[in-house]
This record gives structure tokens, C-alpha cells and sequence, in this order.
């Protein structure tokens, strides 16, 4: 059974998360990564399509957990990918491991703990913008006085600053089913533009629309194929009643 192709210019730039169904690798059976069709991508890591990451060809079968979508590029998804895989060492991701006093924060093992990763980093620039890190970053106290009355006077007056605009993410978290869904239940809530959904992969949008596209292409195929014929059965005719002459 082929996998339908996205329209040509994807509307779906996101990672996911897929855990391994192997017994033998049940502590570590995680991967993260990026994608244009998760449809698809999941089957080439189980082996069906080709171009499967080679990582993970030891530790098939893979169940998807979770898929985060909406990012405005390419560059930018890459950039949540590599953050969400090895946070401790990128510059995004790695605030989110201080502790108190000193001591570093840990998280749960296994995807629950990736899960909460993932959520915390959700809270982080450039995914959001936070007003209290920029007025914290300004050391004097006028720059930083300006900066809180500036951004106070844009948002009583429904003005849309740059910074708004370009760091707010409309990001969407999607579980796959409801038993990875109980995950989320240990984070903390996602910021208010951005959405959590449950639900199989074939109910995103992106195929949602490609099915649209196909069913109207269908119908104008038939109907063309419906007049294409008429037309030929009205010359048909008209060349039967051509050589019987007139009656």
C-alpha cells in the first residue's frame, strides 16, 4: 500500500518521538528526529519503505509517541531537534537542568522524562517570548525600565511588535494515542498559542487536505472523463446520420 505524497511545498515541518517495541532494548529504545511526513517516516524506521535511519534498524519495531509540528522553517525544526536530543549541550535546551542551590534538576527516566523535556523547552525562547528574561538580560535599570513600559503600552493597545510576532511559535503537540497521552499529565501546561491534541497520524491536517485534494481531483477527472465521452458519442452520431444521408 503506497503513501500518498504532501503537496510539493510541505505544510508540515515538526520532530517526533517514536519509542521501540524490542524487549531488548526497552530502557533505551527512544529516538528522536525531524520530518515532512510522519506517515512515512515511521514506516521507514520499521523497515517498510527505504531510507530508515540506520540508527534505529537494530531496535525495530517503533511506535510512534508524539509529534510537535508548526514550526515557521526548516532551519527552525532542526534546531528543536538537535535541542530536544542532546539538551544538556545545547544553548536552548540546557537552562532547563538548573537546579536549586547548586544542584542540577533531573527528570524521569524513559519518555516520561523526554515527554517533560520537551515541555519545559516549550516554555524556553525562541518558542516563547518572556518579557521577565529580556528585562533581565538589560543591566541598566532605564533600558530595562523602557523596555517594560514599551511592551506594557503595545499589549494595552493590541500593537504587534516584531519580537511577538517572530518568537510566539503556534506550535502543536500531538500524541498519538491516549495511553502515551498520560505523559503529559506530569508536565507543566503548554503556554496559551500553543495547542496539545490526541489522535492517530491520519487525522492531521496535512493529510486531511491532501485527501481534499485527491477526491477533487477525482471529480474533475470523472466529470471530464463524462464529457469526453458524451462528446465523442455525439459525433458518433453525427457520423452515422452523415452516411445515411438525408431520410
Amino acid at each position: 500500500m503506497s503513501v500518498p505524497a504532501l503537496p510539493k511545498k510541505p505544510n508540515f515541518l515538526g520532530c517526533y518521538l517514536i519509542k521501540s517495541l524490542n524487549k531488548l532494548y526497552a530502557s533505551r529504545g527512544l529516538y528522536i528526529g525531524f520530518t515532512t511526513n510522519p506517515r512515512r517516516r515511521i514506516r521507514q524506521h520499521n523497515g517498510e519503505l527505504a531510507n530508515g535511519a540506520s540508527r534505529t534498524r537494530r531496535k525495530r519495531p517503533w511506535e510512534m509517541i508524539a509529534t510537535v509540528f508548526g514550526f515557521p522553517s526548516k532551519v527552525s525544526a532542526l534546531q528543536f531537534e538537535y535541542a530536544w536530543t542532546d539538551p544538556k549541550r545545547s544553548k536552548i535546551a540546557r537552562a532547563i537542568f538548573a537546579g536549586v542551590n547548586g544542584k542540577p534538576r533531573r527528570f524521569s527516566p524513559g519518555a516520561a522524562g523526554t515527554v517533560q523535556i520537551l515541555f519545559e523547552m516549550l516554555h524556553l525562547l525562541p518558542y516563547v517570548f518572556q518579557l521577565s528574561r529580556l528585562v533581565a538580560s538589560c543591566q541598566h535599570f532605564l533600558v530595562s525600565a523602557l523596555l517594560t513600559c514599551l511592551f506594557r503600552t503595545c499589549s494595552l493597545h493590541n500593537i504587534r511588535m516584531w519580537p511577538l510576532r517572530y518568537k510566539n511559535y503556534p506550535l502543536h503537540v500531538r500524541f498519538l494515542t491516549e495511553e502515551y497521552a498520560v505523559l503529559k499529565n506530569k508536565c507543566d501546561p503548554l503556554p496559551a498559542h500553543m495547542q496539545v491534541s490526541v489522535g492517530p497520524i491520519d487525522d492531521l491536517d496535512c493529510y486531511r487536505k491532501a485527501r481534499l485534494s485527491e477526491e477533487e481531483e477525482e471529480e474533475e477527472d470523472n466529470s471530464e472523463s463524462e464529457g469526453t465521452s458524451r462528446c465523442h458519442c455525439a459525433r458518433v452520431t453525427a457520423t452515422v446520420h452523415a452516411l445515411r444521408g438525408p431520410p
